[in-house]
């Protein structure tokens, strides 16, 4: 088919005049119409150019498939970018409101730290107000221990002879240690 193409473009151009004269020169020079062509070189030449206009609609066509497929694939491209970018802002966000959270149990940390530390003293200031007020009831004990031996060597000695007062006395200071012992047995 190649040898057959070379031969049709063989005959359609015109050979060079040989050295003719000038009129035979000058016919030459003008454009002659091309010879008739037989039945099969028309056939053969609309096969050619069958061929050359199903390969131009062929090559359009996977040109048209292939810039649909670009325009696909530039879509998809530019939406994954709008994903990374949304996702990025997102994971911005998520880093600030993790700074945020971070700030926030710093701060609870120390409150806890300083709860703690304020719960410790108080127990402290508790214990020691156990121990004291154990230690004023032992001595209220102890005074009115005291006392009532005073008064009874008193009475032994004769200094305490009125019938009327000691009874009293021993039954004011008594009373006076059992209020003793309930109010600090109420601040326990």
């Amino acid at each position: 088919a190649a040898d057959q193409q070379d031969a049709d473009l063989a005959k359609e151009v015109p050979e060079e005049p040989r050295e003719l004269g000038e009129e035979q020169a000058a016919a030459s020079i003008r454009p002659q119409p091309p010879p008739p062509r037989s039945t099969e070189d028309e056939a053969q030449a609309l096969l050619r150019r069958l061929r050359k206009r199903q390969c131009v609609k062929a090559l359009l066509t996977a040109l048209s498939c292939c810039d649909r497929r670009i325009g696909k694939l530039s879509a998809t491209i530019r939406e994954t970018e709008r994903k990374i970018q949304e996702r990025d802002e997102a994971a911005r966000q998520m880093e600030l409101e993790l700074a945020d959270a971070r700030r926030d149990v710093g701060g609870l940390i120390d409150e806890i730290t300083e709860t703690g530390r304020a719960v410790k003293e108080q127990e402290d200031a508790y214990w020691r107000l156990q121990e004291s007020q154990r230690k004023l009831a032992d001595e209220f004990d102890t005074q009115t221990f005291e006392r009532r031996h005073t008064i009874v060597e008193l009475e032994e000695v004769g200094a305490l002879e009125r019938p009327g007062p000691p009874a009293p006395l021993i039954d004011r200071l008594e009373g006076q240690a059992v209020e003793a012992r309930t109010c600090a047995r109420s601040v326990c």
